[in-house]
């Protein structure tokens, strides 16, 4: 993973795109070997997340700071990443379990608040809703070509 965000870093300055370091990692052949494997045990819980959970929470934590600096007009510090950071998901289990219970309740409340009279809500969460099926889909398409690539080297 150090490989790939070194390569990603073109002129060195030690930072990336969030969300492009985490599609190479999930397209990458190496990483996918290891994608189900365990990568940490959270504090405090007898829950171990795997790779793929841990990529999830990076690319939760995007969106999440991209719905909160939408609602107060801020700028996302979240759509960038540098490698400290990046190890600081196996390492800080606890602000992670903070940060998903603030973003539950933030969409709760949002879906509450974004359903017209009719009861069916609008739009834009149907497009996010669409957004995240897509993604799911497309880790499906990879994962179903993980023994083509295996079988290729």
């Amino acid at each position: 993973m150090r490989e790939i965000f070194e390569k990603l870093d073109k002129y060195r300055e030690g930072i990336l795109r969030r969300s492009d370091y985490v599609m190479h990692l999930r397209t990458d052949p190496r990483v996918i070997d290891f994608i189900d494997c365990e990568a940490v045990k959270k504090a405090y819980s007898s829950t171990t997340l795997t790779l793929d959970a841990v990529f999830l929470e990076i690319e939760k934590d995007e969106k999440f700071d991209q719905e909160r600096a939408k609602t107060n007009n801020e700028i996302n510090h979240k759509e960038f990443i540098t490698w400290r950071e990046f190890l600081d998901y196996f390492n800080d289990y606890q602000e992670i379990d903070v940060r998903n219970r603030k973003q539950s309740q933030m969409l709760e409340s949002k879906k509450a608040s974004k359903k017209d009279s009719t009861g069916k809500e609008d739009p834009e969460a149907e497009a996010a809703n669409e957004y995240k099926t897509l993604m799911e889909q497309e880790k499906e398409r990879r994962l179903q070509e993980l023994p083509k690539l295996r079988s290729a080297d």
